[in-house]
């Protein structure tokens, strides 16, 4: 019997065009939130912001990787990483509000942290139909995370 499987591409990162407005809003924002940690003495918080904004900017200026996913019957595939179905406690397969479904695939292990993968160019409906087989489809999840729509809203 021939495994099935699925397999797509899709990019690590998705590059946000940013407008002026966007650069001087944010400049802004950083330069208020500099003074406030100088008014407060508090210079740790300076340092972190300061390392905040070196990180964005270092990423806005790579373009990101291509990663292939691939779901198997033994487990998921992700770029590098591989990921046996004892892994993983459940997944779950959400609309983003632009449309894109994405596939959260929430670890067994540690933090409970959760792997969201964009589903491109296949049925997504076809793919939890396929996982269901072996793993649970976590229901509870329904909603993109805050910090995952934050993110996509402030073009970080």
């Amino acid at each position: 019997m021939k495994e099935q499987s699925f397999r797509w591409t899709f990019q690590e990162f998705e590059k946000h065009e940013r407008s002026v407005w966007w650069y001087a809003i944010t400049g802004l924002v950083v330069a208020l939130v500099v003074v406030y940690s100088f008014a407060t003495n508090n210079f740790l918080f300076t340092v972190i912001t300061v390392i905040t904004v070196v990180v964005i900017f270092a990423r806005q200026m790579q373009e990101p990787a291509t990663l292939e996913c691939e779901v198997t019957d033994s487990g998921i595939a992700l770029g590098n990483k591989k990921y046996s179905f004892s892994d993983l406690d459940s997944f779950s397969l959400l609309d983003r509000d632009d449309g894109v479904p994405v596939l959260y695939l929430h670890e067994a292990r540690g933090m409970r942290n959760m792997v969201p993968i964009p589903v491109v160019d296949l049925q997504p409906e076809s793919v939890r139909m396929f996982l269901r087989d072996f793993l649970e489809e976590n229901s509870e999840h329904q909603y993109e995370p805050i910090l995952d729509w934050l993110m996509r809203a402030l073009k970080l």
